[in-house]
């Protein structure tokens, strides 16, 4: 191949055209925007279902704190029945007082 023969050819471009390397740059650009806007979106999805999840188990244990305190109250309103008392204080061998020997704090 001569001289004039190398210069008669166009010149053979091994890299690529700028407007195709602002095409390719600007591609890049909106693959990662899109990538990581997907990946936000997962995390705060998974966020708020992680948020679900423990907004139920919280409402299950107020729930059986509830159920809990409702039994409580009840087994102390039958603790607390005169009846009962009277009954507890019978098998103690405690009885009515009587008057005579109630004596008044600081009398001799």
């Amino acid at each position: 191949m001569t001289l004039d023969s190398r210069r008669s050819r166009p010149p053979t471009q091994s890299r690529h055209r700028p407007s195709e390397l602002r095409l390719l740059l600007a591609a890049a650009c909106a693959a990662a925007v899109v990538s990581s806007s997907l990946v936000g979106l997962v995390l705060v999805r998974t966020a708020a279902v992680d948020a679900g999840y423990r907004v139920h188990d919280r409402r299950a244990a107020l729930a059986r704190l509830r159920d809990e305190r409702a039994a409580l109250e009840l087994e102390r309103a039958m603790l607390l029945r005169p009846t009962r008392l009277a009954a507890e204080a019978g098998r103690l061998g405690l009885g009515p007082v009587e008057p005579a020997t109630v004596v008044a704090g600081g009398a001799p």
